[in-house]
């Protein structure tokens, strides 16, 4: 008798900073953020269809790198009744 297995990955990744609250940014990073944000909503778009989207899904990690989730709650990996239609 054979017993499957499976191994699962987890990244996890530290996110100290949304987008709402920033303050006093940089012209070059107002734009990276722009560039970055728009990028990201046209991708999960593009995977999960039309959504409402807000600046609290928006976020910066410890390295300066933009990310685009899909709920405001970052612990979930699906819309919240907040932004589905």
């Amino acid at each position: 008798m054979t017993q499957d297995k499976c191994l699962v990955e987890v990244a996890c990744e530290n996110y100290p900073a949304r987008l709402t609250e920033l303050k006093d940014i940089a012209l070059f990073r107002m734009l990276y953020l722009l560039k970055e944000t728009l990028i990201g909503c046209e991708r999960l778009r593009d995977k999960f269809g039309p959504f409402r989207f807000t600046a609290r899904m928006v976020c910066l990690n410890d390295s300066g790198k933009c990310k685009v989730w899909v709920s405001e709650n970052f612990c979930t990996n699906h819309f919240t009744s907040s932004n589905s239609d």
